[in-house]
C-alpha cells in the first residue's frame, strides 16, 4: 500500500474518534442540562402548589371577596418540604417576602445560611402585592454522581474503539513493513542469483563462441568459472531452502514469516 493511504487512513482514524468524543462529551453536557433544568420545574412546581396550599383563602359566605392573606411562612415552608420531598427535590432552602412595590424584604425564614450553589425562583403572592422568593440549593453534585456510570460507559467506549483502531492501524502498518522486506528480500535474492547465472552464461556463450577447443588453457579456465559460479548458486540455493525449511518448523502461523520456496521458485523461473 501507498503511503498516501496509509496517511489518508490514518487522518480518517484520528477524525472518527475526536468526532464520536465530541459526540459523546455533547451528549453528556445536554444530558446533566436537562437534569438540572428537570431539577428547577420541580422546585418551580413545589412553590407554585405550596402557594396555593397555604396562602389562598376565599370568604365562603362572599366568593367574590378574598380574605386578606395572613402570610405564614412556617406553613407555608411544611407545603413546600412536603411538595420537594414528593419529587425527589428536597434540599437546604431559604424563604423571602417582598413588597412588590419596593423591593423590600418583609419576612424571611433562614434554613440555612452558606446554600452551595443556590439559585433564586420568584411567584407573585395577594394579588402581585407581595412576592414570594425562593433561595435553594442546586444538588450539582448529586446530578454529576447520578450521571457517573452514563460518564464511564461512554468513557469505556471511546477507549475501546480507541484501541480497536490503534491495533487495526498498527496492523496495517505492520503489513506494510512486511510487505517492503519482501519486496527488498525479492531484490536481493534476484540479484544474488542472477549474478552467477549471468556470469556461467558468459562464460559458456565464450566457450561456443570463441572458439575455446583450440585453446585448451582458455577453456579450461571458462570451465571452472562456470562450475564456480554454479557451485555459488547452489550454494546460494542450499542457505535459501535450509531458512525456509527452518521457518517452515517453527511454524507458518507466524505472520512475520516469509515463505521462500515458492519465492525462490519464481525468481528462478525470472532468471
Amino acid at each position: 500500500m501507498k503511503r498516501s493511504v496509509f496517511r489518508n487512513i490514518s487522518v480518517c482514524v484520528v477524525a472518527l474518534l475526536t468526532g464520536l468524543a465530541i459526540v459523546q462529551s455533547v451528549w453528556v453536557v445536554r444530558l446533566y442540562n436537562d437534569t438540572v433544568a428537570d431539577f428547577h420545574s420541580r422546585v418551580q412546581s413545589a412553590i407554585y402548589k405550596s402557594i396555593y396550599q397555604s396562602f389562598i383563602t376565599v370568604n365562603p359566605m362572599q366568593p367574590s371577596e378574598i380574605i386578606s392573606i395572613n402570610i405564614n411562612l412556617d406553613d407555608f415552608d411544611l407545603h413546600f418540604k412536603n411538595s420537594l420531598l414528593e419529587s425527589e427535590a428536597l434540599q437546604p432552602h431559604n424563604i423571602e417576602v417582598l413588597d412588590a412595590s419596593t423591593g423590600r424584604v418583609v419576612m424571611r425564614k433562614i434554613e440555612s445560611e452558606n446554600l452551595k450553589n443556590p439559585t433564586t425562583m420568584e411567584a407573585n403572592i395577594d394579588d402581585a402585592m407581595f412576592i414570594l422568593r425562593v433561595s435553594i440549593e442546586v444538588p450539582y453534585r448529586k446530578i454529576w454522581n447520578t450521571m457517573w456510570g452514563l460518564i464511564l460507559s461512554s468513557g469505556a467506549i471511546i477507549i475501546l474503539l480507541s484501541l480497536t483502531f490503534i491495533y487495526l492501524i498498527r496492523t496495517l502498518f505492520r503489513q506494510k513493513e512486511l510487505e517492503d522486506m519482501r519486496r527488498d528480500l525479492t531484490h536481493n535474492i534476484t540479484h544474488e542469483l542472477k549474478t552467477p547465472i549471468s556470469v556461467a552464461y558468459t562464460a559458456n556463450d565464450a566457450l561456443r563462441n570463441f572458439a575455446a577447443d583450440n585453446n585448451p588453457t582458455r577453456r579450461e579456465r571458462y570451465l571452472e568459472i562456470v562450475a564456480l559460479q554454479l557451485t555459488r548458486l547452489s550454494s546460494m540455493v542450499e542457505r535459501i531452502l535450509a531458512v525456509s525449511v527452518e521457518e517452515d518448523g517453527r511454524g507458518s502461523h507466524n505472520p512475520e514469516t516469509i515463505e521462500l520456496k515458492p519465492l525462490l521458485q519464481q525468481i528462478i523461473r525470472g532468471c
